[in-house]
């Protein structure tokens, strides 16, 4: 048998570099059992949470493999299958694809300002529903299609609302739930936390991106739920854009 090429030893160098990872992120100075592992990240940890029944399966898998294991002879090699689908999983709790791996696309913001008629005009020629309002630096609020439709609901179509400004509309916007993260958050938690939106009966209406994390700084992207799929699509393939 060649032993590198062994699907047996492909499967237990990957198991071990997910172990030690687990082990690093739950900062097991002293042994620590694979699954008491487990107990302590995956709470923490939205890669590890998504995986942690394979990773259970695999730990069984690990122990069948090492106990019955002769010197330069395996007696149970793993499915090609099970060893690709470790490898990936390996490589999403190493190495999660984070924000930036995305392709960023360019933010439309206003600030407090802004004519009311810009942003408007800006929606309907771009297909906007949301955008950020900063003001001096400093993320204010989400503006979206919803938080204007209860502005106008309030003010009516008078000629004060032709030239109204972004800071008319801040009142009703500032229910709009949105996040703010950095780009190296790892793409699982940005898709878990539109899904716990979901399952709540909220809505988070988009994550907006700053360089530390905070509303302070440039909007470098802005995630919303229409690109869930594609978030979805780049998770289950396991890579990078």
């Amino acid at each position: 048998m060649n032993r590198e090429n062994s699907n047996a030893i492909v499967f237990l160098d990957a198991f071990n570099d997910i172990e030690a990872r687990l082990r690093l992120l739950a900062k097991a100075e002293h042994y620590v059992s694979f699954n008491e592992l487990l107990k302590r990240t995956r709470f923490d940890n939205t890669v590890i949470k998504r995986y942690a029944n394979d990773l259970r399966e695999y730990a069984e898998l690990r122990n069948a493999i090492v106990h019955t294991r002769r010197e330069d002879f395996i007696i149970a090699e793993p499915h090609p299958s099970v060893v690709s689908h470790i490898c990936r999983v390996r490589d999403q709790i190493c190495n999660p694809p984070t924000v930036a791996t995305l392709k960023a696309k360019p933010v439309f913001v206003v600030s407090p300002e802004t004519p009311m008629r810009d942003v408007l005009t800006q929606f309907a020629q771009r297909n906007f529903v949301r955008c950020p309002v900063v003001d001096q630096g400093r993320i204010v609020c989400l503006l979206t299609a919803k938080s204007i439709t209860r502005w106008l609901a309030s003010t009516g179509l008078t000629d004060q609302t032709k030239v109204a400004t972004v800071s008319n509309v801040i009142p009703f916007a500032l229910s709009e739930k949105y996040m703010i993260s950095t780009p190296e958050t790892d793409i699982y938690t940005i898709y878990e936390n539109f899904k716990l939106q979901l399952r709540n009966g909220g809505s988070l209406q988009a994550v907006l991106i700053t360089r530390k994390g905070d509303n302070h700084g440039p909007v470098t992207q802005m995630i919303t739920a229409s690109d869930l799929p594609a978030l979805f699509d780049l998770l289950e393939k396991g890579g990078h854009n």
